[in-house]
């Protein structure tokens, strides 16, 4: 096959583009070389015997496999992939080669080069258990309940006062270190959501929650009541203002938590424009910054365009912990495997701490994370590594189906019609939530983690986290804001953001205001006629 002079003069360009990248992995495996003239000049000497005239392929170790002829295809596809493995420039420039682990490691270098402090903390709990009220534990009234009512206040006023109690979830542990990625999987309505909620302190709806909850030595009350911003739940349902646009909600997320302290002093609104522009381009949202964002009766962007809205909004509040509950709904597999890596890059360069709960992980997604845990039926039947995951059941006695996915195999362990024994198991394995949770507790693996949930007490036991937190929140916060309050800017600033955002709403409505106008001009008119003297 023959090579333009262009393509031959390329080749090398890219190649020696990527030998300037600094830390680069190489996940595409070897380099592929043309065998003109050009590109063989510099491994003659290592090679004598091969030809100039073939394609060699050289592995980073500079040893040459078989000759690979390429086609006109490959070899843009080639071009198409040393390209974006090349990394030279600014890593701040998002126009060209953005890359949001550059941008990150060398937005955090300039911060620790210029004394702005950081701070980080995982989250443990042990014994949890969260109760809710029991409709179905309920008595339906029928036609004769009113005309025996005044016979049965004592009964109604017990009831109203200890309605009738749900376990949802109970005797759940874990502990999840700054820097690590917990998956939490498990079938709907199994208690996965409220697990998050009750480690993120949502407990709107539940009539209590019961267990030691804290976050690096912090306790939940503290850290709820002085530190809310640093914790972040974001929904599986996509809630937004319908009539902004997506630039404006994302400027909003960011000016939220605009902290006093910024890196190379830059202003307010450069701040929370590169924090919009950053997230945007992550996310591939830079083409909808001015469409709506819309719900299920206002036109906007796509669902999946939305739920991205929702993690870029989430991850522009600089929150420590994230608890995400289905986030990947409504995204395809290669944006949601994107966004389980952004999730990475944050926790290895900024120690956050990431609690997912996700019902369909492909395998590279799966991998991702450092931990899983199993929920059944509210009890929980594992936690641990994810590599230790999948044998831990097969040591149970279940099959594992071939090209099954361990998140899947997992999640199938809690369905009755979904999971199947190994041949010669089939009366030794567990059937019920509470069989599988007193295996679990009597399992090594149960052991392991116990141990590492009493390190983790005891290592942060002396309160020095909390310090760090308030001396680098205060560091964070505006002049007037409050000192013991979770807010960073001050109660004028945050009057004029959401007077800003209700101006928004407004002029974003047009039909709405026309209307509303109209109506109350109508409506002046008619009661105005009834005090009209006649001559």
């Amino acid at each position: 096959m023959s090579v333009s002079a262009n393509d031959r003069a390329y080749q090398p360009q890219l190649h020696a583009q990527q030998q300037q990248q600094e830390g680069t992995i190489n996940v595409l495996g070897p380099v592929i070389r043309t065998g003109s003239s050009e590109a063989t000049a510099s491994r003659k000497d290592s090679s004598p015997g091969s030809e100039s005239g073939n394609n060699t392929i050289v592995d980073e170790g500079g040893v040459m496999n078989h000759p690979q002829s390429l086609d006109d295809n490959q070899l843009d596809e080639l071009r198409r992939t040393l390209s974006k493995r090349s990394v030279g420039g600014d890593p701040l420039d998002l126009e060209h080669n953005f890359s949001l682990e550059r941008y990150v490691r060398e937005l955090l270098h300039r911060q620790d080069a210029q004394q702005i402090g950081r701070r980080a903390a995982g989250v443990c709990w042990k014994n949890v258990s969260t109760f809710g009220v029991g409709a179905g534990l309920s008595y339906q009234a029928n036609i004769s309940d009113p005309l025996f009512a005044p016979f049965r206040i004592k009964e109604i006023i017990n009831s109203s006062l200890h309605p009738p109690k749900k376990t949802i979830i109970s005797n759940f542990n874990g502990v999840v270190r700054d820097g690590e990625m917990l998956l939490v999987l498990g079938k709907p309505g199994a208690g996965c959501s409220t697990l998050l909620k009750s480690l993120a302190g949502e407990h709107n709806g539940y009539t209590g929650v019961e267990g030691d909850i804290h976050y690096h030595g912090i306790s939940q009350k503290t850290m709820l009541g002085q530190y809310r911003g640093e914790i972040v739940y974001n929904g599986e349902v996509d809630v937004h203002f319908p009539h902004l646009n997506v630039s404006q909600t994302l400027q909003f997320a960011a000016e939220a938590r605009l902290p006093h302290a910024r890196v190379d002093r830059i202003p307010r609104k450069d701040y929370t424009a590169r924090v919009r522009d950053v997230l945007a381009t992550t996310f591939g949202l830079r083409h909808t910054y001015n469409t709506k964002v819309g719900n299920d009766y206002v036109r906007g962007v796509s669902g999946g365009e939305r739920k991205r809205v929702s993690i870029a909004e989430t991850l522009a509040s600089r929150a420590q912990i994230q608890f995400w509950d289905n986030s990947t709904r409504g995204l395809d597999a290669s944006t949601a495997l994107e966004y389980a890596k952004a999730l990475r890059v944050s926790t290895n360069l900024a120690r956050s701490t990431c609690v997912v709960c996700i019902y369909q992980a492909g395998e590279q997604l799966y991998e991702v994370f450092d931990k899983v845990t199993v929920v059944y039926s509210g009890k929980q039947i594992y936690f641990g590594p994810t590599e230790s995951a999948k044998q831990y059941f097969v040591d149970m006695g279940f099959d594992c189906p071939k090209r099954q996915t361990t998140a899947d195999f997992l999640t199938a362990i809690t369905d009755p019609k979904a999971r199947f024994a190994r041949e010669g198991f089939a009366d030794q394995v567990p059937r019920t939530p509470e069989e599988f949770e007193e295996r679990w507790r009597n399992s090594s693996d149960y052991q392991d983690m116990m141990r590492e949930i009493e390190a983790y007490n005891n290592e942060f036991a002396n309160g020095e986290t909390e310090k760090t937190y308030r001396e680098t929140l205060d560091a964070e916060k505006a002049k007037r804001a409050g000192k013991k309050g979770p807010y960073v800017i001050s109660y004028p600033m945050q009057l004029r953001l959401c007077s800003k955002r209700a101006w928004q709403r407004i002029t974003g409505d047009p039909v709405m205001i026309g209307s509303s106008t109209i109506g109350a001009i109508v409506q002046a008119l008619i009661v105005g006629s009834v005090f009209w003297k006649f001559v």
